[in-house]
């Protein structure tokens, strides 16, 4: 996890800054990181190039059912937590 890079950051730093974390929890976890979530779900213009070339997924805070026909990335997502069932989710 990384804490939310500030909007002024150069592109270059901030993919820097991604690329850092994705080769430490990659390393850490023995696996691919595939899915990025928005530090706090706030989406910055610069990040839609860079995570395409780090992640296959991106989803934003933003609640609802997500559209793929759009893309992966950016998607909405629902708040699961252990009062719902999930059988609700999966549709």
């Amino acid at each position: 996890s990384n804490r939310r890079l500030p909007s002024h950051v150069p592109a270059a730093s901030a993919k820097s800054a991604i690329a850092q974390s994705v080769t430490t929890i990659e390393t850490e976890l023995g696996s691919p990181v595939t899915y990025f979530a928005y530090p706090l779900g706030k989406v910055d213009s610069w990040a839609n190039g860079i995570l395409a070339e780090f992640f296959t997924v991106s989803a934003t805070s933003n609640l609802g059912k997500a559209d793929i026909t759009n893309g992966l990335y950016r998607l909405p997502r629902y708040n699961v937590t252990a009062r719902e069932r999930a059988a609700a989710f999966v549709r």
